[in-house]
């Protein structure tokens, strides 16, 4: 699945809270098919490119974390 809205979706329901710094990340979504299908959609400028790695940083870094928690021995 590359929806991030829907898998952000999916992390609130099983009782996880994203943090404000992730809330955007459904934004990241066509960046998948950009990526995938180079020439498909619109061009990515300097701005947006740095905005957007910015963002999935900080959301691999919190499911880093997460992960990180869950297995840890309590």
């Amino acid at each position: 699945n590359h929806d991030l809205g829907e898998l952000l979706r999916l992390v609130e329901d099983a009782g996880l809270s994203p943090p404000d710094a992730i809330n955007d990340a459904a934004s990241l979504t066509p960046f998948a098919a950009q990526v995938r299908y180079p020439g498909w959609g619109e061009s990515i400028d300097d701005a947006d490119l740095t905005a957007a790695l910015e963002l999935a940083r900080a959301a691999v870094d919190w499911a880093a974390q997460i992960i990180e928690e869950s297995a840890s021995p309590e």
